[in-house]
């Protein structure tokens, strides 16, 4: 009898208890987006803009982003991949973190070029023909765990290991409605060393605009769960709706069938501005597939945000708020292309969820 007595009490108090954790994790979660957006306006106070989610060099050589730690005299590149999340490293109490950055990529000789930090542009960078042979270089740097990247509610990104190459982040910027890996008619662009300038910018107003999100991280090792999984090659971004991806989630959340292909891309390089790592756009609702044009991990794509937060998503917001979207969000009319550039004008045809999206769509939301 005490036995059982034990077992009903345990069975009635750990719901309870994970219910409390989770709400604990939540909390954590939202704090870090939040620091997200005051280190968001932080850059912007001090370069009057808003950073580029693709900046950097390109020489000529390997792509970084591609390769693991190397320490040949082979030249290296950061592949105009860095993201916005190196550009605020400094704000979120990263300075050695940075500086190390810094040192790895502007401190050294490639091919007889040094790269320096733009003197007059934000997030650009400046050739300079200099005196010197090939550099060895080290990627042990994107190697770093940031602990602000990272959700708690997430337990499996401790486990994450990918070579040498960067670790991963729970957190993600805003491509606005755009099914893009060029401008978007998102706060960020990943077209190379563009950006849309500062606050002012956003007419849709601050209060109506989303900068970040969160996803799961990739991790099962199929990348056919929906939460942390891309399909490869399943979406044609002239032809293809977004209903067409939602329909491709079976009743257990995994991918249905063993076609195409899937990929665990998502989160999987903080540094990284490939759209499958570090990207989001406001198309499906959240937790819904993530559905990828080619077989790369910068192929235009469907991305929503995703988390373990019971029925929902945490969103930041430009003015700095940060807010839950439900799974059930107004996605509007998903049998419509999406846009594919950021020059699309007008009003988002996703209902409340594109126009949290969008920057310059003119539509008035409430989530």
């Amino acid at each position: 009898m005490v036995i059982a007595i034990i077992g009903v009490l345990i069975a009635l108090l750990l719901p309870a208890i994970q219910a409390a954790r989770e709400a604990a994790n939540r909390s954590s979660c939202t704090n870090k987006i939040k620091q997200l957006l005051i280190s968001l306006h932080h850059y912007h106070d001090q370069y009057q803009s808003l950073p580029t989610h693709a900046s950097g060099a390109s020489n000529g050589g390997n792509n970084k982003f591609a390769n693991s730690e190397d320490s040949s005299s082979t030249p290296y590149s950061n592949g105009i991949r860095v993201n916005a999340f190196v550009r605020l490293l400094p704000y979120l109490e990263q300075t050695s973190l940075n500086s190390e950055l810094n040192s790895v990529y502007y401190n050294r000789v490639d091919n007889g070029y040094k790269y320096i930090p733009s003197a007059t542009t934000p997030g650009m960078v400046d050739q300079v023909l200099v005196s010197g042979s090939t550099s060895t270089y080290e990627a042990g740097c994107y190697g770093t765990w940031v602990d602000s990247f990272m959700c708690p509610s997430d337990s499996r990104i401790a486990g994450i290991i990918d070579g040498t190459i960067p670790r991963p982040t729970n957190y993600v910027v805003s491509l606005g409605d755009t099914v893009t890996n060029n401008t978007s008619r998102g706060v960020f662009q990943v077209a190379s060393n563009i950006w849309i300038g500062g606050l002012e910018a956003i007419t849709d107003g601050t209060s109506n605009t989303i900068a970040f999100s969160e996803i799961i991280c990739g991790a099962d090792g199929t990348g056919r769960s929906i939460r942390g999984g891309v399909l490869q090659s399943s979406y044609t971004p002239a032809s293809s709706v977004p209903r067409d991806c939602q329909s491709l989630k079976d009743s257990n959340n995994m991918y249905s069938g063993t076609n195409p292909v899937a990929n665990n891309w998502r989160g999987r390089r903080w540094g990284d501005s490939q759209v499958t790592f570090s990207t989001f756009n406001t198309i499906l609702p959240p937790n819904s597939p993530s559905c990828s044009s080619g077989t790369s991990d910068g192929s235009s794509a469907i991305l929503p945000p995703s988390s373990y937060h019971r029925g929902g998503v945490n969103i930041g917001v430009c003015d700095g708020s940060v807010r839950f979207i439900s799974d059930t969000i107004n996605c509007g009319n998903l049998d419509l292309v999406a846009p594919v550039n950021g020059a699309s004008p007008g009003a988002s045809q996703y209902g409340v969820w594109g126009a949290l999206g969008t920057r310059h769509g003119s539509e008035t939301v409430s989530p």
